[in-house]
């Protein structure tokens, strides 16, 4: 049992039930229970050990690892089944010929671009963070405060549209060749208001003769999908 190593993790395991049932029926109390505090209490008891899937999860969604957070396999069924599961997988696929960066039109370097572009990547990152505190317990706000994050979060968008200045087609490539190098939520971002033109598409290249970009399909509404999740259509 998981309270045989002690009564303070039983506890523990009884408030997290009762807390999950204040946060359910939250709406039809009179009183507050602050959560954070609550939650922030039980993590100090905790100690810095994190099962390893949390570890899986953080990455595989693209957030950075907290360098000072510790992780290891514990004697739990999430634990196991994930032992299970990586015994039972396939081995990996070969990994694409072709990279990102590869559809990228080759052309002179501006050495200036360096700069423009680590500039333009840290707003996006700064502007992806916060993103991620306004979506933060997005599922239980209401009508009216879902609605202010979702201005919010556009205002954002537009801010950072703003400070994406690409100078010259040396900056275009450099920042497209970057993509592929940053976080995936990060890269997105940017993808969205550089082909918000979609005369941009001229910057990518899958052709022998890397004139252009070869949209798939015949049809006016075909799409090319870009790393996997975007999709831009012939005009």
């Amino acid at each position: 049992m998981y309270w045989d190593s002690g009564a303070d993790v039983y506890l523990d395991i009884c408030k997290l039930a009762v807390m999950s049932n204040i946060e359910i029926d939250k709406a039809k109390r009179e009183y507050d229970v602050d959560m954070v505090r609550e939650l922030a209490d039980i993590k100090a008891n905790c100690g810095k050990e994190k099962p390893m899937f949390f570890k899986m999860i953080t990455t595989e969604n693209g957030y950075k690892l907290n360098p000072n957070q510790e992780y290891r396999r514990f004697n739990t069924p999430m634990d196991w089944l994930q032992k299970a599961i990586n015994g039972k997988r396939l081995a990996k696929p070969a990994p694409p010929d072709m990279k990102f960066s590869d559809i990228v039109v080759s052309g002179e370097s501006d050495p200036k671009s360096c700069r423009r572009v680590k500039n333009i990547v840290r707003c996006a990152e700064k502007a992806y963070n916060k993103k991620c505190r306004l979506y933060a317990d997005y599922d239980s706000k209401s009508k009216d405060e879902k609605k202010e994050t979702w201005l919010a979060v556009n205002e954002l968008k537009a801010d950072l549209k703003k400070e994406v200045v690409l100078k010259s087609e040396s900056d275009m490539r450099l920042l497209l060749k970057k993509i592929e190098d940053i976080p995936r939520g990060v890269g997105n971002m940017l993808l969205d208001i550089i082909f918000s033109d979609s005369s941009n598409l001229k910057y990518l290249v899958n052709d022998p003769d890397r004139t252009r970009l070869a949209l798939v399909g015949d049809d006016k509404n075909a799409e090319v999908a870009l790393l996997g999740c975007h999709g831009f259509c012939k005009k």
